[in-house]
């Protein structure tokens, strides 16, 4: 339904991505936090900023030459919340 030169439907496709992108960093977040809560002790807390702070040098690199960056980010988002489910879940 878009044409390529309709400025206010270019608008709404980026403000449809941004959404999407804060809904993706919204739910990891939380689950980062949920998971920071459960562990009991501060070298499983450290273990987990640490790792959360590789995945975000990751993701930048990975993804912000990325020509289709959206999906490159929904991808490493929801990669990134199996790992740490699968890592870190007490």
């Amino acid at each position: 339904f878009c044409f390529k030169s309709n400025v206010f439907c270019n608008y709404f496709l980026n403000l449809r991505a941004l959404n999407s992108g804060q809904t993706l960093d919204r739910d990891l977040t939380q689950t980062y936090k949920d998971i920071l809560k459960a562990l009991s002790t501060v070298p499983d807390q450290n273990k987990l900023k640490s790792t959360q702070r590789e995945w975000l040098r990751a993701r930048d690199k990975d993804c912000a030459e990325n020509p289709k960056i959206m999906e490159c980010l929904r991808v490493s988002y929801e990669s990134q919340k199996g790992n740490l489910l699968k890592s870190f879940r007490p």
